[in-house]
């Protein structure tokens, strides 16, 4: 057994412990049978002129050449965490001893810095808590596996689509609350998706169109959304040109003079899309005076326009 020590300090004007008179006693409860560990010095009386004692206590460690086993309690509930959340590791250790922390897999799913773990994105994590021993307790470990759920998202699609109509090209507003893309396709009907959200009507008809965010790391994917649409025939004037001719120069019998301009054809469309493209004609006639006559247009079908006739004027005049 070691003899224990002390020492002074505290002494003003070049005093010292010559002054003391009466010193300090150390003791402890180590004896030769103590196991290893960590023990209390104490310090008792001591007296010296112009000083008050005042005993600090140290510590008598006692090592052993076998080294105690530790273990580490780790009983934290993970199952709360979401991507983007921090929490304060609480594993203890036996020995009291300071504990540390890796991930052993998952680091896209979750990353540690000292006591402190912050959760990237959703997945599986491995964690290991270790304690690497000292003079008196040998290494020890804890791994615990969690899984972290992945954040939720809906769709939100409130876009309306009346007056829609062939040809058309219309921008869809589809949106997701984790503010990540949407993605457009045609599930029903005519139509296609131009770019990222551009719907183009390519015939008239129920058209339906689905939504979806698929997710990512972070977020778990949406459900989809389907909006139908019924797309109307597109407007189409059918204009009859007017004309201005001389008194007995306009004969129909002859003649293929009357003409229907249009206006509202979509895309590259021409007159030879109309099923029945209307037909022009007018009540004069080679004989008739002069004077203004209607150039009127007989009922035209399209399955892709609404035709409105438009009548033209036929001017004679006189030579």
């Amino acid at each position: 057994m070691p003899k224990l020590s002390f020492t002074y300090e505290g002494f003003r004007l070049n005093d010292g412990k010559k002054l003391v008179t009466i010193e300090p006693t150390p003791s402890t409860s180590v004896d030769e049978d103590s196991l290893p560990g960590r023990y209390v010095i104490n310090l008792l009386g001591g007296e010296a002129p112009n000083y008050t004692m005042r005993p600090i206590s140290g510590t008598f460690i006692v090592e052993s050449t076998e080294r105690q086993n530790q273990s580490i309690s780790f009983k934290q509930d993970f199952s709360t965490l979401r991507p983007m959340d921090f929490v304060t590791l609480e594993a203890i250790a036996s020995s009291s001893l300071p504990v540390s922390y890796e991930i052993i897999s998952g680091e896209d799913v979750a990353r540690v810095e000292g006591d402190k773990l912050e959760i990237l994105a959703g997945g599986d994590v491995t964690l290991r808590a270790f304690q690497n021993g000292n003079t008196l307790f040998n290494p020890t470990s804890k791994t615990v596996q969690f899984s972290i759920p992945k954040l939720e998202q809906r769709m939100i699609w409130q876009q309306s689509f009346d007056g829609s109509v062939y040809g058309d090209t219309i921008p869809l507003e589809a949106t997701a609350s984790s503010g990540l893309p949407v993605h457009f396709s045609v599930i029903q009907g005519s139509a296609r998706i131009d770019g990222e959200s551009d719907l183009v009507i390519l015939r008239p008809g129920v058209i339906t169109i689905e939504a979806q965010q698929r997710g990512n790391n972070i977020f778990a994917e949406a459900l989809s959304e389907q909006v139908t649409i019924t797309a109307g025939k597109a407007p189409l004037r059918a204009i009859a040109r007017g004309l201005v001719m001389q008194v007995g120069e306009f004969n129909p019998k002859t003649q293929n003079v009357l003409v229907v301009d249009y206006d509202g054809f979509r895309f590259e469309d021409s007159d030879a899309i109309l099923d029945a493209p209307p037909a022009p004609s007018t009540s004069a006639t080679i004989d008739s005076p002069a004077g203004i006559y209607t150039i009127s247009l007989s009922a035209g079908y399209s399955e892709f326009y609404d035709i409105q006739n438009e009548d033209g004027f036929l001017i004679l005049e006189q030579g």
